[in-house]
């Protein structure tokens, strides 16, 4: 195959003639790029990679290396000859030589342990040394095999066979090509990782202001409460007070964990160097119940507690929002004696009062008892 013989372009021949004059000269060992000008089934692929001669990729590599005329690629120089500079190349891995994409691969390794960047490596096996104990993790980069000893893991053995077959970011601790040595650390990037979440973490908390509506989890009970991660693994406690006034019911069945929920901020400060973050939950379902009501409505609660001065009624429809029964909203019957409030009864109230900004109800239990008449006649009031 002659070039010369299909050039009609003066800018073509100059570009051609350019190349002749400063050909590349191949070297064992190293990578060149080249394109595919013709197969023969029978000795190989022939390479023009712009030197003085073409090379050849051995016809034995043909199946495995998939290449096709017009392609262009890189190759591994396995030999090169004085006379005339031809060469032999190679696509495959082949005895103690490295592939051309597989040296390409150990270039890239080197490049990250020179810059200290993170490289990606899937999970392949539980690596256990002679006496049956964790040595590590066989990992693969690409087409690369390398290991991460437990030592530089930075996860508790008991864990690690969740890992195989996961993604993981890792340091390049070592990279021996001639021996096939290729070392990660795990430990290194959790710790980088570790002070990146930190920083995110004081930056959230610097933002947060009292009256803030966050979106977090429930990630743990307490019998005092529930504690509710709004980002970053910043984690706010949210009293029982604020789930609901209910104070008998067991937090378990008030809230779960892994819930989302809305919550809103009543405390972010730091104090003697440590955090402290309150939220509620009970606030931000009560403020959607008030706007939800109006002066009037006719509701059904549950008598929650009872006070001097009154009773609290835990209204159904509320999620937990509590109003109050002020003592002179009872009606005559209760006032009287002749019936009794107890908790947990379930009552009807009128809405006679409603505070969005103190987040209070007023109600009524008087002006929901209709007149009756008894077995003699008299009128009677019946508790709603």
């Amino acid at each position: 195959m002659n070039d010369l013989d299909t050039i009609t372009d003066d800018a073509t021949m100059e570009a051609l003639m350019a190349q002749y004059s400063n050909p590349v000269t191949p070297l064992r060992g190293t990578m060149i790029k080249g394109t595919v000008f013709n197969i023969d089934a029978k000795k190989g692929a022939w390479v023009d990679f712009g030197g003085k001669s073409e090379a050849l990729v051995p016809a034995e590599e043909l199946l495995d290396a998939q290449l096709s005329v017009g392609q262009s690629t890189m190759f591994f120089v396995l030999s090169v000859t004085e006379e005339d500079e031809s060469c032999r190349l190679s696509k495959q891995w082949t005895g103690p030589i490295f592939s051309a994409t597989r040296a390409q691969s150990w270039n890239c390794m080197q490049q990250h342990l020179t810059d200290r960047t993170n490289v990606s490596v899937r999970v392949t096996k539980v690596a256990r040394n002679r006496t049956g104990g964790i040595a590590g993790l066989n990992v693969v980069a690409g087409e690369l095999h390398g290991f991460v000893p437990y030592t530089k893991l930075g996860t508790a053995a008991r864990s690690l066979e969740t890992l195989v077959g996961s993604q993981m970011e890792v340091k390049v601790d070592q990279v021996i090509p001639d021996l096939r040595k290729l070392i990660f650390n795990r430990q290194v990037c959790l710790a980088e990782q570790l002070a990146e979440t930190l920083l995110r973490r004081d930056e959230l908390f610097a933002d947060l202001t009292v009256g803030d509506v966050r979106s977090g989890k429930v990630v743990r009970l307490v019998d005092y409460g529930a504690f509710v991660d709004v980002g970053e693994g910043l984690h706010g406690l949210v009293h029982r007070s604020e789930i609901s006034g209910d104070t008998k019911v067991p937090i378990a069945q008030l809230i779960k964990i892994g819930e989302q929920v809305q919550v809103k901020v009543l405390r972010a400060e730091t104090t003697d160097g440590k955090r402290q973050l309150a939220l509620s939950i009970k606030q931000l379902r009560q403020a959607a119940f008030l706007n939800s009501i109006k002066l009037g409505d006719l509701l059904e609660g549950t008598i929650s507690r009872l006070t001097d001065f009154g009773c609290f009624v835990e209204l159904s429809a509320a999620n937990g929002v509590d109003g109050l029964i002020h003592k002179s909203q009872y009606n005559s019957a209760v006032r009287n004696g002749r019936k009794q409030l107890t908790p947990q009864q379930v009552v009807r109230v009128k809405v006679i009062e409603i505070d969005l900004i103190k987040g209070r109800v007023g109600l009524s239990l008087k002006e929901v008892t209709q007149p009756a008449v008894d077995g003699e006649g008299e009128q009677t009031e019946k508790l709603a």
